[in-house]
């Protein structure tokens, strides 16, 4: 499934997020049910690069078509992160497509990126070295040091949605407005993730938060649909 990411300023679609969901007998199995059973069967591996490829394919499917592309995140399990080789196996299967790595972003959650700091910082130094985007995701949930922000390199900081149900709350308004003007002051893209309400996209709107992405505007759907959403949205900016 794919959720689309808008840019605050004027709700276009700017990017995706990939996310993982196990249909079973009709009901959807959220990740946090399977994840971490792929994880202890040490399966997460074949599971992310074969993701990975999927949405390759998806955006060489896309352009083919004619379609105006964005940026896609996928996210990657702590497991595939802890094997040296991994970026250079994203590049394999990115060359495979010829698909430009600025469309590729690989997501690390918070927590994986404060478990083992000098292995990290080796995965994202390699990773980027490839021309592909990294983001640190679910921030809020964990309890990364600032200083992780600044010496692991990453491009975008993704806010986790216990930080966006803070609004409206004088405090936890003080916090995320911090927290977003440390992201300028770094260089780092700042989306909101679990945005489901309109004052929430009004507060985000007058902080000037990069991207925003949410239920307020769209549940995750099929690649299909999120394909068609490109389309058209292109024939939007030709009218």
């Amino acid at each position: 499934y794919c959720q689309p990411q808008l840019r605050v300023a004027d709700g276009a679609v700017v990017g995706g997020e990939i996310l993982l969901r196990l249909i079973s007998e009709g009901k959807v199995i959220p990740p946090t049910q399977f994840i971490p059973l792929l994880e202890s069967l040490y399966a997460m591996p074949q599971v992310d690069l074969h993701v990975f490829g999927k949405v390759c394919a998806c955006l060489k499917r896309w352009r083919d078509e004619g379609r105006p592309l964005v940026p896609m995140a996928v996210n990657f399990s702590r497991t595939t992160l802890a094997f040296p080789e991994v970026a250079d196996r994203l590049e394999e299967i990115r060359q495979k497509f010829d698909i430009p790595a600025e469309l590729l972003q690989v997501e690390i959650t918070e927590t994986a990126s404060t478990e083992d700091y000098r292995t990290f910082q080796k995965v994202v130094d390699s990773i980027r070295a490839k021309g592909f985007r990294v983001a640190i995701d679910d921030f809020g949930v964990a309890y990364a040091n600032l200083m992780t922000l600044a010496r692991l390199g990453f491009d975008e900081l993704k806010l986790d949605k216990s930080l966006i149900d803070c609004i409206g709350d004088r405090k936890g308004e003080i916090m995320l407005r911090q927290v977003v003007r440390l992201c300028y002051e770094l260089g780092l893209y700042t989306t909101a993730e679990g945005v489901e309400a309109e004052d929430q996209v009004d507060f985000l709107r007058a902080l000037e938060c990069t991207d925003i992405q949410g239920y307020y505007f769209y549940e995750p759907m099929s690649a299909e649909k999120f394909g068609e959403l490109l389309k058209t949205q292109k024939n939007d900016k030709q009218a």
